[in-house]
């Protein structure tokens, strides 16, 4: 046990103000990285004194006073007695897949388990349709009752229909019905075997419309008389026609009693009502967008605000309340100014504070963005294999931490991509030469 020092709520308020009256005085916003520069303290100390998150050497609070023409008094600190043995983390139970969405899982497993044929789960990109989507084809009863279940990212394909047409006949097949007579062969060929076998399709990844080649595919699917197989489309716009065997689902944000549990799942504690206050407002402006809400939540979790959402606030809170500082802009999404545009803005300040920060991991997205598929630690990390192994599964350990990286399991072996949404910011905002960074 080691006694140290933590600052009691009269020396927080103290200190608090004369930070606030310091910057003022220079017309300038207060931030933890500001207040650890004008200390010469690091960024994770400072917070950590400034929230009362861990004891610490009074030698190091007097510093963080004097920098801010102070000195300590009696009844601004407390003693406190830390245990200087490593705690064990207790790890979370992991949440289901589809965690959150519940109601909509079973409206859309009805559906595939009675005379819908095909549901198409619209919404903006990272919106959680993917997330889903896996979750449908993982059910144990569609599984049974569609034994082939089968997945396509028509993304990675010049021509849609044939990448379908592969998965669902097979390349020999797929090539003989487009010599024979071309789009309309291969499409009744998919259209025959999809009725002849049972199927659980799932087609992802289309950019706009699904071309009119996969329309006139999913139109023989459902005016067909039978269908003995089920389709599920991932697309940000929904095909243009109407059928009682096609339903939409217009997919929305998940709700804020979702997103704090996600929240303390991933790390970021929402202990006090200040806690609360602060997510319930992030969720406001972005509607429970899952991807930008985890982006942030990993940004908060890890080093230097290691769970601290309030000393995030403090920092970026002006992102969310641009209102309060200019009445000409709107602080949640307008019809001028959309959420998908407010999503895309913050993904590009986070992706810009990790090439600040973390310019090797930023350097390694960079790179990895050019690939669309899932691959192996290992093949991430020969993108920087100049440096030392520790550095290469660390940068990994970054990235993973921060959420830039989605996960599958292949074989028992993790394989990693970036999702869609982050991996088009990277390509928009990445350099022509990315940044030179010192190795290790």
């Amino acid at each position: 046990m080691k006694r140290r020092s933590l600052l009691t709520d009269a020396g927080s308020e103290r200190l608090s103000q004369a930070i606030q009256s310091h910057y003022q005085a220079q017309n300038l916003r207060v931030n933890s990285r500001q207040i650890a520069q004008t200390a010469q303290l690091p960024v994770e100390t400072t917070i950590k004194i400034l929230y009362r998150q861990q004891g610490c050497d009074l030698k190091t609070i007097k510093t963080l006073f004097q920098a801010f023409d102070l000195r300590v008094q009696r009844d601004d600190l407390e003693t406190v007695r830390t245990d200087l043995r490593e705690e064990t983390e207790v790890q979370p139970e992991p949440l289901p897949l589809g965690f959150g969405r519940a109601a909509v899982l079973d409206q859309l497993k009805q559906q595939l388990q009675g005379d819908t044929w095909v549901v198409a789960i619209a919404g903006m990109a990272g919106i959680g349709k993917t997330t889903l989507a896996q979750a449908l084809i993982s059910d144990p009863a569609l599984r049974e009752a569609y034994p082939l279940v089968l997945a396509v990212n028509v993304s990675q394909a010049a021509l849609e229909l044939v990448a379908i047409g592969r998965q669902v006949l097979g390349e020999a097949l797929t090539h003989r019905a487009q010599q024979a007579g071309g789009v309309s062969a291969l499409v009744q060929a998919i259209g025959a075997k999809l009725q002849s076998q049972p199927c659980l399709l799932w087609l992802d990844g289309f950019n706009g419309v699904p071309s009119s080649a996969v329309q006139e595919l999913l139109a023989q699917v459902v005016m067909g008389e039978e269908m003995r197989s089920r389709l599920i489309l991932t697309v940000e716009t929904p095909p243009l026609f109407p059928s009682p065997r096609c339903q939409q689902l217009d997919l929305d944000g998940l709700d804020l009693p979702t997103i704090a549990t996600l929240f303390q799942q991933w790390g970021v504690p929402l202990a006090t009502a200040s806690d609360r206050d602060c997510l319930r407002t992030i969720h406001s402006t972005y509607h429970g967008h899952p991807l930008a809400l985890k982006i942030i939540a990993g940004e908060i979790r890890s080093r230097p605000y290691s769970g601290n959402i309030r000393a995030y606030w403090q920092d970026y809170g002006y992102e969310y309340e641009i209102a309060a500082t200019n009445p000409d802009q709107a602080a949640t999404p307008t019809p001028t100014r959309s959420l998908s545009d407010w999503v895309l803005t913050l993904l590009e300040r986070a992706s810009q504070r990790l090439a600040q920060q973390m310019p090797l991991a930023y350097e390694l997205l960079c790179m990895g963005a050019t690939n669309r598929q899932f691959a192996s630690e290992q093949g991430w990390q020969f993108l920087i294999g100049e440096v030392e192994p520790e550095v290469q599964a660390s940068t990994m350990a970054m990235l993973r931490d921060r959420f830039w990286l989605e996960s599958i399991t292949m074989n028992t072996v993790p394989h990693y991509r970036i999702p869609p949404l982050l991996r088009k910011i990277i390509l928009k905002t990445t350099p022509p030469h990315p940044p030179e960074v010192e190795r290790g």
